[in-house]
């Protein structure tokens, strides 16, 4: 169950409409998204590591974390994996154009940063995962905070750590940040860490109940990681997470195109 925070809970939900600015390949399988709100529209007020529904012309929603802090202009960044049978994301991955608008409800969720301590922070990733972690940790840096900062990406493979160069830019200029890359494939390493993300966490810190921790990523990760962080001492209401799972319609449409069953576009 998620825990309420105040300041989340004080910040109305609506929909909007907002126009795409900036498209862009981050990685094979991982497009980047630039949306300001379109004419007329009051930028959406939010809080780092929030995210939002797009909503489809047919009811549905897909959810997508915002991986930037918030901006004056009302700008958000999405990172939006393109999913084999997934039919949203085939239609952003080859359809969508700078200069259309999408409809969008938020802010949503409660993962968003906890200013109320002084403890070092360690901040977990799985794949797209990263998307919320980046803003958090930017909404960290803007505020100056001296807090120590532990990032760990995991992926499958180096590629798929797709802002690879900007943690390693936070963990160059900011002497309080350092930034750990683990790939959990060997043969796909490419000279970085190999293994699990949560692993390589508790090989470097056994003892985290002096922490902070924030982790993000796919249900599977969230699952392994969550009770290897309390048995290693973090107690739980200083672990704060954000899982991606699928939408069944989008999961079962999934499983239909793996089988070979049709190939209809969500």
């Amino acid at each position: 169950e998620a825990r309420a925070v105040t300041s989340v809970e004080d910040i109305a939900r609506r929909q909007l409409g907002m126009r795409v600015t900036d498209k862009w390949r981050l990685a094979p399988d991982v497009t980047g998204l630039q949306l300001l709100p379109a004419a007329g529209e009051r930028r959406l007020k939010r809080l780092a590591g929030q995210y939002v529904d797009v909503l489809l012309e047919d009811g549905r929603r897909r959810p997508f974390s915002i991986a930037n802090q918030p901006q004056a202009n009302g700008l958000i960044e999405l990172h939006v994996r393109h999913v084999a049978g997934g039919g949203f994301t085939n239609w952003v991955n080859d359809e969508l154009r700078i200069g259309d608008c999408l409809r969008v409800e938020g802010p949503l969720g409660t993962f968003v940063p906890r200013e109320d301590s002084e403890r070092p922070m360690l901040f977990v990733a799985g794949g797209t995962g990263f998307a919320p972690i980046k803003a958090i940790v930017e909404h960290f840096i803007a505020l100056g905070s001296r807090r120590p900062i532990q990032v760990y990406w995991g992926a499958r493979s180096a590629e798929e750590l797709y802002l690879r160069s900007l943690a390693e830019r936070w963990d160059r200029e900011l002497p309080h940040l350092e930034f750990h890359a683990v790939v959990s494939e060997p043969a796909r390493a490419a000279g970085l860490r190999s293994g699990l993300v949560h692993e390589a966490v508790l090989a470097d810190w056994p003892d985290l109940s002096g922490h902070d921790l924030y982790m993000s990523g796919p249900p599977a990760m969230i699952a392994v990681s969550h009770q290897s962080f309390l048995d290693a001492g973090l107690p739980e209401d200083r672990l704060y997470y954000d899982s991606f799972e699928y939408a069944p319609d989008v999961l079962a449409e999934i499983i239909a195109s793996r089988a070979g069953i049709h190939d209809r576009p969500l």
